[in-house]
């Protein structure tokens, strides 16, 4: 008796044991299975193709290059390029207009400023930062969007980045061997706030708020401000 009770317990154990067994490859197979559905679905042609599609054109215009855009709030913004040409908008660039700097009134006749840097203030100043070739740059301010400019030439100076936090904007440029940081604040006149007393190049510029800012150059070179 004590035998048959002994081998029944065991039996008991085994058939128990082995439930567990197949209810765990279940569990895994349907863990499998549902991450296969997910990378399925992530990778799928038509969740891809809803993502490309959410980029919608709202202009566009033969030989016109554009390389810097700025939105100062939801509905105004600015955009630039490698010419002396910039658009505006104010319906949250749903459209966009053309216009350019200076028509027929440029310092140096004869030539004209590639306007490669743009940005806009919370009150929608324009900031445009313009290359002259074999002359130097400008700074180009206009507080009655783009109607009037006040016009700040850097001869033989290399005007490089512009970063802007409200009414606030920096600018970073760099003349034959020191480099140097601009800043206005509300339209007002351009001051140089600091300057390198050695062999520097910085070429960016960014404000995080309006004091603490970064800077970087040629050979690595990382600056920050507080």
């Amino acid at each position: 008796m004590k035998f048959f009770y002994i081998f029944f317990t065991v039996l008991l154990c085994l058939v128990c044991v082995g439930l567990s067994c197949q209810r765990g490859v279940r569990n895994s197979e349907n863990l499998s299975l549902n991450l296969q559905e997910q990378l399925g679905a992530i990778n799928s042609p038509r969740v891809n193709q809803e993502a490309q599609s959410s980029w919608v054109k709202v202009f566009e215009e033969d030989y016109l290059f554009l390389e810097s855009i700025t939105f100062a709030d939801n509905q105004h913004g600015i955009a630039s390029g490698a010419e002396e040409y910039f658009l505006l908008t104010n319906d949250g660039g749903n459209t966009w207009a053309k216009h350019k700097i200076r028509e027929g009134k440029l310092v140096y006749p004869g030539s004209e400023y590639n306007l490669v840097q743009s940005a806009m203030t919370t009150s929608q100043i324009i900031y445009l930062i313009g290359h002259l070739e074999e002359v130097g740059s400008a700074i180009f301010s206009s507080m009655d969007s783009g109607k009037s400019w006040k016009i700040k030439n850097y001869l033989n100076s290399s005007l490089n980045d512009i970063s802007v936090v409200g009414d606030q904007a920096w600018i970073v440029y760099n003349d034959q061997s020191t480099s140097s940081i601009l800043y206005a604040k509300s339209g007002g006149d351009w001051k140089q706030i600091w300057k390198s007393n050695k062999n520097e190049y910085l070429a960016g510029i960014d404000f995080v708020n309006n004091y603490i800012g970064w800077s970087v150059g040629m050979d690595g070179l990382v600056k920050h401000t507080k």
